[in-house]
């Protein structure tokens, strides 16, 4: 008695009866339950003498984003391995054999990959970051009610993925992921940012392309993944909302991912503003070839802006530290004020951020 129980239902007897399937038993009931039963329930055991009487146990709903969460975080993997994935698959003997809508989809998705100086200009960075796929579904919203819907598909990130990943899925059984893909955390704003280093394509010239093409799969829905859980993080209900963006950036002999984490800080007070002035705080996270891992957090309140950079080799730290006064110089000219530059050797503490509500344990 009191044991709860997986039932589902799994068909009718002619005389009105149900058939259910409770803990791998097959059993009838003696009375048909409520229609608006689902397909499969939980049950708890109420009696066992003189017969067994199953209560059906109500689910206590939890909340949509919570729910989409839980989902998401099993499959997400890191971005790396399935750009080393698109430089295998060039590589292979194969690649020209591939059909039409898949190299498509392939062309589509490198198309949608800025260069290291789309992320340099101001409007440039701009148009990349509305193309991150973060805000897909807003813009096609945006752009149906224009009448134009079909134009924020074209050379964005997420949209180029989703076709890629439904493409691949199509053609190749997914395949298991690189042990290096798992290994990156997601992109959620109570932790801190992790700079995802290149991940080497394997030499695949003797394996048969349908398994690259499965272990991308695998790979592209992961990263599809990902980018969702970056997109369930900043939406207005979640308790401290942030901007989770990563993005690919082709780089010298390869592609690198910058992330990004964007918010807006409670609003401070300025002796020299009738209102308070609100503060927004970036923070980045990559790994670069010539520097290894280099983390940064910049702080704008009105024209005062403060840089703290942190770089994880010591030969990189003392490179960015030489070149802290340039970047003074260069706000300066911008008519910005420089009142904080530091560049350390490490990475950053964490910082106390809201509890996600995901799990919450106590022993």
């Amino acid at each position: 008695m009191g044991a709860i129980l997986t039932a589902r239902v799994v068909g009718q007897g002619g005389d009105g009866r149900l058939l259910l399937n409770v803990d791998g038993r097959e059993v009838e009931t003696e009375t048909p339950p409520d229609p608006r039963l689902p397909p499969s329930f939980r049950v708890r055991v109420a009696a066992t003498q003189p017969a067994v009487v199953l209560d059906v146990v109500e689910e206590t709903a939890e909340p949509a984003l919570t729910a989409s969460l839980r989902g998401l975080l099993p499959r997400q993997l890191g971005l790396p391995a399935m750009l080393g994935d698109l430089v295998a698959l060039a590589r292979h003997p194969q690649a020209r054999d591939l059909p039409p809508d898949l190299r498509s989809a392939l062309a589509a998705l490198e198309a949608a990959i800025p260069t290291a100086d789309d992320v340099v200009g101001a409007e440039s960075l701009r148009q990349v970051v509305q193309h991150s796929g973060l805000f897909l579904e807003h813009r096609l919203l945006q752009q149906a009610r224009s009448g134009t819907p079909a134009a924020p598909l074209l050379g964005d990130w997420k949209a180029a993925l989703a076709r890629l990943a439904a493409t691949l899925a199509r053609h190749a059984p997914p395949q298991p992921a690189a042990p290096r893909a798992a290994d990156a955390p997601p992109p959620m704003r109570q932790r801190p940012l992790n700079a995802q280093a290149r991940i080497d394509p394997p030499d695949d010239a003797d394996t048969p392309v349908e398994t690259v093409l499965g272990r991308m799969s695998t790979h592209a829905r992961g990263a599809l993944a990902r980018l969702e859980i970056a997109q369930l993080e900043a939406h207005p209900d979640a308790q401290a909302p942030a901007w989770m963006i990563e993005l690919p950036v082709r780089g010298e002999r390869g592609t690198d991912v910058l992330q990004l984490r964007i918010r807006r800080d409670r609003d401070a007070r300025d002796p020299a503003a009738a209102a308070p002035v609100p503060v927004w705080n970036v923070a980045f996270a990559v790994d670069l070839p010539a520097l290894g891992a280099v983390h940064g957090e910049v702080r704008v309140q009105a024209l005062r802006v403060g840089v703290t950079l942190w770089a994880e080799h010591v030969a990189a730290a003392r490179r960015l530290d030489a070149g802290l006064p340039a970047l003074a110089a260069r706000l300066g000219a911008e008519g910005l004020i420089a009142e904080h530059l530091a560049c350390h050797h490490g990475r950053p503490q964490p910082a106390e951020v809201a509890r996600s509500g995901l799990l919450d344990a106590t022993a």
